[in-house]
Order: structure tokens, then sequence, then C-alpha cells
């Protein structure tokens, strides 16, 4: 019969991550990336962007295989702080220290 197995291999192709040097699940149906694993660069506007290309074959014949790519970009976000207790007022603008230990 014919095998309906499907294997999947994902690359990210600008350079920026090996996922094979990663925990990084990389021969399965999603690629899941962790939390702060994708690097920011420069400024607020600066985008870093990564190319990733999933390759998708027949168990049985890797050889025959289709291929689907996406880019993905990574801007830097706003720190957002919410203090649970205390009394201080901060106006905009103003410095705020925070352990964050």
């Amino acid at each position: 019969g014919v095998s309906r197995t499907l294997g999947y291999r994902w690359y990210e192709t600008s350079g920026k991550l090996d996922l094979t040097e990663t925990d990084i699940s990389y021969r399965t149906r999603q690629l899941i990336i962790p939390p702060f694993t994708l690097q920011t660069v420069g400024g607020a506007n600066d985008l870093n962007e990564y190319n990733f290309t999933v390759e998708v074959f027949v168990a049985d014949e890797p050889n025959k295989a289709s291929y689907a790519s996406i880019a993905v970009f990574v801007a830097r976000s706003e720190v957002l702080v919410k203090t649970a207790q205390g009394d201080r007022t901060v106006t905009r603008g103003s410095i705020y220290v925070l352990d964050a230990r």
C-alpha cells in the first residue's frame, strides 16, 4: 500500500538560528519557538528578520518532498510595569527603578 505517514524538518534559512544546536523540536509538524529565542536588533523601529522553511516528505520516501517558507519579523516591545503594592505615583517620563530579581 501507499504510505500516508509524513515527516517534517524545519530550517532557519537566514543563518541566524541553527535549530540543530537548540532544544527546539525541528522534526515535528509544528515549530514551537520558546520565548526569548529570537533576538531583536537596533532600536524600537528596527526589525530582525528570520526565515523558516519546512520540508514535508513521505516518511518511506524522503526524496519526495514539498517545501513552504515564512518570514518572521521580531521587534522590540515596550516594557509595561505593574506594581502589586505600593503607594508611589510615577508620572510618564520619570525614572522608575525596578529590581527584577
